[in-house]
């Protein structure tokens, strides 16, 4: 829904993804025309200077109008720095929908970064497949291009960093089996990276 600069997409009913708010009083619009209790902001240090956004502001004005504030800041266009960071924006994601919010997701223009959080909050915590999740946002949020390349190397790191659990919930899944075959590894993998991203 577009409002001057800011536009928002209901993703399904407590999940929005957005421009990032400028003003303190873009706040105010959020709360009363988009619905929104949560706002996720995605956005970096640069991206506040660049725009000369006073993000303390905001975020007091927020907590004054009663909105729930959460920033994880992620680098645009450095996709190092979003591989590293995607775990913990897709937990405090988790976080604040677990707390039955109606979470605004943000980044600046809202193309790559918040739908990317959103793609992988939907796959790795809820279970959805890829394409299904794609076609979620695409169909709410044309345009959008959340990066593969960051998705697939976060759940790679997210393998290699606990590999040993992973081989264990594997000899669960399968008991008397010496080595998993690749669809119970698959499901084995799935379940570790949910564990460990709704982790309290």
């Amino acid at each position: 829904m577009p409002h001057g600069y800011l536009n928002w997409s209901v993703i399904r009913p407590d999940l929005l993804v957005g421009s990032g708010p400028r003003e303190p009083s873009d706040l105010d619009v959020l709360q009363a025309e988009a619905g929104a209790s949560a706002l996720l902001s995605l956005q970096s240090d640069e991206c506040l200077a660049k725009r000369g956004i006073d993000y303390p502001a905001q975020a007091h004005h927020g907590h004054a109008l009663g909105l729930t504030m959460a920033r994880v800041p992620l680098r645009d266009f450095d996709s190092e720095d979003q591989r590293r960071g995607l775990p913990a924006a897709v937990r405090a994601l988790y976080g604040l929908l677990r707390q039955g919010y109606r979470v605004y997701v943000h980044c600046t223009v809202d193309l790559n970064r918040a739908p990317l959080v959103v793609l992988a909050y939907l796959t790795l915590v809820e279970g959805l497949n890829l394409e299904a999740a794609r076609d979620l946002l695409r169909r709410a949020r044309p345009g959008v291009f959340p990066s593969e390349e960051v998705y697939a190397g976060c759940c790679m790191d997210l393998t290699a960093r606990y590999e040993e659990r992973i081989r264990q919930r594997a000899l669960e899944l399968n008991p008397g089996s010496a080595a998993p075959d690749v669809a119970v590894w698959q499901r084995a993998e799935r379940a570790v990276w949910r564990d460990v991203l709704t982790a309290e």
